[in-house]
């Protein structure tokens, strides 16, 4: 199945094999010891797109994704700025050698190496067929275009219009120009939809599913 086009206020773009390589590697890193879901792994693949298309120019999606995940920004690698011999967080906890040793191996990881559940996610995404975050339908108006995560103390404080999904606080980032992120179409020439585009009433079933599932 072919790759779609996203469409943003920034304007359009298409995820390539690099892109869905570090997106991949991003979701492993992020997930840490926890198990992540389909419904975190949606939201942290829309919020990503979301930064590349609704600031002021479209920025690449592997590149933001190395902005926004700890795990893969190259500075916070052994030679990065923040932990490299002088930096600013050199012998602290957050460039200890573990975590450090664990950046590099996930940051330099081939795609057949990384868990088929990530490969999986980012595959679906970049087809147009993983739905945005079912969470977002219930959140208020205002607050569904979910564009941003951390899960450092305060988060919550600091954004307040966010929502805790599995440990980590998704918000809404500002500023942020006007509309959303849509699959606009496929390259392929098969027209597909974003979950926003999706029947209310299919819409309405996910959502109802999705929290039977939580109280089980």
């Amino acid at each position: 199945m072919s790759s779609v086009v996203f469409s943003g206020p920034a304007g359009n773009l298409t995820l390539t094999e690099e892109d869905k390589l570090w997106a991949a590697r991003g979701l492993w890193g992020e997930e840490g010891g926890r198990t992540f879901s389909e419904e975190i792994m949606a939201a942290y693949l829309w919020s990503a797109m979301r930064k590349c298309l609704m600031g002021s120019k479209v920025i690449g999606y592997g590149a933001m994704w190395r902005q926004l995940s700890k795990t893969i920004n190259p500075n916070w690698l052994a030679s990065g700025a923040f932990c490299r011999v002088g930096g600013p967080s050199e012998n602290t906890a957050d460039c200890s050698l573990d975590l450090v040793t664990r950046r590099e191996r996930i940051s330099s990881a081939r795609w057949e190496d990384i868990p088929l559940k990530f490969r999986g996610a980012v595959t679906r995404f970049a087809q147009g067929i993983l739905l945005k975050p079912f969470t977002e339908a219930i959140l208020p108006a205002d607050r569904r275009r979910l564009s941003n995560w951390d899960s450092f103390i305060g988060v919550e404080a600091k954004y307040p219009w966010g929502v805790n999904l599995e440990g980590t606080w998704f918000f809404q980032d500002d500023p942020m120009q006007a509309g959303d992120v849509m699959v606009a179409r496929a390259i392929g020439g098969e027209t597909r939809f974003d979950g926003l585009k999706l029947p209310a009433l299919l819409i309405a079933v996910g959502v109802a599913a999705w929290w039977l599932l939580r109280k089980r």
